[in-house]
């Protein structure tokens, strides 16, 4: 299946520089380009015609009529020069251009086109029927008699066209800026509408300076740094801590032990109970009683303990497993004596499973069908708003629709690297019943003849600037007299700032969106010896994926020791991890 040929054929202007951007191609465009935008009607004719088949006739012989009107455009030149006195040099001069201009045409129509077809056919009749005449001196020329027979064909064809039905529809363009900068919406097409242009903005190639908003976010990492290098958690009371959660919740036995006291002194059971299962609930009661006693001084020893004398438990630790295999064993017995009750307990207990397990996934589903609501009502509404035609949208048909369009990118509002200018070029159908000439959207059936995603990028080489957090590690820590973070913590965290150098890509959105990797200078303000005064450090610093992940050289002047760093910047936050106290 071959491709469609594009309608809207873009042509980027940046300086002296021009670059035809191709629809099938990356749609990578300078962010500071210009844009020509020139429409092939033939290809627009046929889409037109493929969309609604009652048009499709009419457009055919529009394309004919065109080809014809093409083909003698340069007629009245030729039987002018005809007519006058030949042996002057100009009427031939003339007449040579006239003719040279008829035949480029046909051929660049190409020999499938009715009017190439029905010109050699007019030839061809004129040798046989009209030379011998004519070289006698009493017929016409070849070029009096093609020309005059292409002109009646030319009318038989506008007189079909006329009594065609009219199909009533129009053709329009819009573009629509889609950035996270605050300034999308609609951006201003020369002859295609009458919005405003905004005002003018460059996206600079060379920077050199922290944004506001760098400098906001760099405060707001010192202030994570400092917080995370005054936490101190120690491994040991860590594991502690998750060795005392893992212990059995007394509250649980406790229940468990009234559960079965009750379940002996319910009168209303009391005389099923037989002496066998009676005897064994009372030799689970004191199990899990055992149990309860044990747990309490396992709890006691774990939380005095210290690293000294992590081994004292051990003996503890068994105690537990084996009154453990004991009370399994008790109950065992006492579910096998009780089994009727248990099987009755295990249905509603199953059924009451089921009814939560339902519940949840019921709950779940509606969460995350409101999330996804959310996002497609998002998507609906910037489609809507970049589809919705108001009175600022010209809209033409084929025989007024201009030619070319152009598009500043300059003046379409402020942008960054990677965002996105939406192209449609549009075809609306009036509903049924509804008023051809409305503005209201809701009348017309919209639909994309051509949609483009240009991507706005700045090309080539250039400069940018970033913040992030990074983790240092000095090579030769322990020459640091005095530094105790740095005896018990490998990294320390710090802000940093960098002047990166990249290069944007015409030919890779992966390129441009995902790799994008720099290198260039940073500097940082580590804190080595936690005395809470900040170090000066610099050094070179290469970063990949959007800066997400940067890795560094460094050099601590203020302590005069290298250190090496790495940061991962992701575009959300985590809770910071423990460091050191400053001392």
């Amino acid at each position: 299946m071959t491709a469609q040929k594009a309608i809207v054929n873009i042509t980027e202007k940046k300086g002296k520089k021009t670059t035809e951007i191709t629809y099938d191609g990356s749609q990578i465009v300078d962010i500071n380009a210009d844009l020509k935008l020139r429409i092939d009607k033939s290809a627009l004719r046929e889409r037109i015609g493929e969309i609604i088949p009652s048009v499709r006739q009419n457009t055919a012989l529009q394309a004919q009529i065109s080809q014809f009107e093409a083909a003698l455009s340069t007629q009245e030149q030729v039987l002018n020069a005809l007519d006058s006195n030949l042996e002057n040099v100009e009427n031939m001069e003339s007449l040579y251009e006239g003719l040279t201009s008829f035949y480029n045409t046909l051929v660049a129509g190409g020999p499938e086109t009715r009017v190439y077809q029905e010109t050699l056919s007019l030839y061809a009749n004129w040798q046989q029927n009209h030379k011998t005449a004519f070289d006698n001196g009493a017929g016409v020329s070849k070029e009096y008699y093609i020309f005059t027979n292409l002109n009646k064909d030319l009318d038989s064809l506008k007189s079909r066209l006329a009594v065609l039905p009219n199909t009533v529809y129009f053709v329009s363009m819009v573009a629509y800026l889609q950035t996270d900068l605050g300034s999308a919406g609609r951006v201003h097409i020369d002859n295609f509408d009458t919005y405003s242009e905004q005002d003018f903005y460059e996206v600079p190639r060379w920077v050199t300076t922290l944004s506001d908003d760098q400098l906001e976010r760099l405060k707001a990492i010192k202030a994570q740094a400092e917080a995370n290098n005054a936490r101190r958690v120690s491994l040991f009371e860590e594991l502690k801590s998750k060795f005392l959660a893992a212990l059995p919740e007394l509250k649980c036995v406790s229940e468990v032990k009234d559960s079965i006291t009750d379940f002996l002194t319910d009168g209303s059971i009391a005389a099923s109970i037989s002496p066998a299962v009676r005897a064994k609930a009372k030799e689970l009661i004191a199990q899990y009683e055992a149990m309860v006693a044990l747990v309490e001084t396992v709890k006691n020893t774990v939380t005095n303990l210290d690293i000294d004398s992590v081994f004292q438990i051990t003996s503890l630790i068994q105690q537990v497993k084996n009154r453990l295999a004991s009370l399994k064993e008790v109950f065992t017995d006492f579910d096998a004596l009780a089994q009727a009750i248990r099987a009755l307990a295990a249905k509603a207990e199953a059924l009451g499973k089921d009814v939560k397990a339902c519940v949840a996934t019921m709950t779940q589903f509606y969460a995350a069908f409101d999330h996804l609501a959310g996002i497609l009502k998002g998507h609906q509404n910037r489609y809507q708003d970049n589809l919705a035609l108001g009175k600022e949208v010209k809209r033409f048909t084929l025989d007024n629709l201009p030619d070319e369009g152009y598009l500043r990118l300059t003046r379409s509002g402020k942008r960054e690297d990677g965002d996105i200018l939406e192209l449609n070029l549009l075809l609306g159908i009036p509903k049924e019943g509804k008023d051809p000439t409305s503005t209201n959207p809701d009348d017309y059936e919209i639909r994309k003849l051509e949609p483009w995603n240009l991507q706005m990028q700045t090309l080539g080489l250039f400069s940018r600037t970033y913040v992030g957090l990074i983790m240092a590690d000095p090579y030769n820590a322990d020459s640091l007299s005095g530094v105790e973070a740095l005896q018990e913590r490998r990294f320390l965290y710090a802000p940093s700032a960098g002047l990166l150098l990249k290069v944007g890509s015409r030919n890779s959105r992966f390129y441009n969106d995902l790799l994008s990797p720099g290198l260039g200078v940073s500097i940082s303000t580590p804190d080595f010896d936690t005395n809470g005064d900040p170090e000066f450090g610099t050094g070179l610093v290469l970063t990949a994926f959007n800066n997400i992940l940067s890795i560094g050289i460094n050099y601590n002047i203020t302590l005069d020791v290298p250190y090496w760093s790495f940061g991962v910047n992701l575009p959300f936050s985590l809770p910071g991890i423990p460091i050191n106290r400053p001392q």
